[in-house]
């Protein structure tokens, strides 16, 4: 499983890496010098039912909200892995992160940048398995209908986990401060 957040191929340890992205810019990957190589020949697909972002709603405080298909089908975004190896005796480390493209309209006034979705037909094409260009997919966004809903401050916390944290709560209620957690 690769580990989140991008660590160049050149880095000899991912703990020192000076930058670990856990996004690319669709409109950048295929000539950055970070992330170019991957997208050239290490695309991936991830699966996931919603992912989530942080809303403004006053001075000091945000709101969390997973943002999803409104019929809750799984969606598909485009990634892209590093592969690593620290050392020849060490086994090779991969890690990820996750393309962006500019926010759907209905989901900007959230954030404004969404992660690229990719649909179905474009699988292939995508992992290489087809000839044709990927460039051309990262131009489209095929999230279909998404919808947003507020969810519980829980997201923000890397020891809470569960089902749970895609249900819908009370935006008074999940206001969280922009120094830190709840």
């Amino acid at each position: 499983m690769p580990e989140w957040g991008f660590v160049a191929p050149w880095e000899k340890v991912a703990e020192l890496a000076r930058i670990k992205p856990i996004n690319a810019k669709a409109e950048t990957v295929a000539a950055s010098k970070l992330f170019g190589s991957s997208f050239k020949s290490r695309r991936c697909l991830v699966p996931v039912r919603c992912w989530y972002e942080w809303k403004p709603v006053a001075p000091g405080l945000k709101q969390p909200y997973a943002l999803g298909r409104t019929d809750a089908e799984p969606i598909t975004l485009g990634g892209i892995i590093s592969l690593r190896r620290p050392h020849r005796d060490f086994p090779v480390e991969l890690s990820l992160a996750i393309i962006t493209t500019p926010a759907p309209e209905s989901l900007a006034d959230i954030h404004t940048r969404a992660p690229l979705v990719i649909g179905e037909a474009d699988w292939s094409i995508w992992l290489g398995e087809v000839s044709g260009d990927p460039s051309g997919i990262l131009e489209r966004n095929t999230a279909g209908v998404m919808d947003a809903w507020p969810v519980s401050c829980a997201v923000n916390r890397t020891v809470t986990d569960g089902p749970g944290l895609v249900e819908p709560v009370e935006i008074e209620a999940a206001a969280i401060t922009t120094e830190g957690n709840a």
